[in-house]
């Protein structure tokens, strides 16, 4: 019972995550440009609508990056890994290649939306980190903005 509930819980949170991964290019108008002195701090998704289900990160100063999938009522760990933002300028592209904290690992795996990669690719433009997200076999692209 307990093990249908999460597969349920699981693909409910996915479709409702996934279902509001559109995209926020206005027709007519191009991307807004947003120039930041630091990519350390708090990130919201954007691109989540207002479907309950959402992705917060904390990018921080020691070079590591925490993302959380949250909804209503709880929140889980999707993401910690390396985020070595401390040598990049915040108003260029660029990617970053995060691989997982090991001692983390354990805990995504255990966590129901937890990654269950050992790395995990973001890309960085324009003022918003993006990376993919996968749950029950289906592929969106997660956007965060800088609180």
């Amino acid at each position: 019972m307990r093990k249908s509930l999460y597969i349920s819980l699981a693909t409910l949170a996915s479709i409702s995550l996934i279902a509001g991964c559109g995209s926020e290019v206005v027709e007519g108008k191009s991307p807004r440009t947003v120039s930041l002195t630091s990519l350390v701090g708090d990130w919201e998704q954007t691109n989540s609508e207002t479907t309950g289900v959402r992705m917060a990160a904390s990018v921080n100063a020691d070079d590591t990056i925490q993302i959380r999938m949250l909804s209503r009522d709880s929140s889980g760990i999707y993401w910690m890994g390396s985020f070595r933002a401390s040598d990049k300028n915040p108003d260029a592209a660029f990617t970053i290649k995060s691989k997982a904290d090991p001692d983390a690992q354990k805990l995504m795996r255990e966590s129901m939306f937890g990654s269950q990669d050992t790395s995990k690719i973001f890309a960085y433009k324009n003022g918003e980190i993006s990376y993919e997200f996968t749950m029950a076999g289906v592929t969106s692209t997660v956007q965060l903005s800088k609180n």
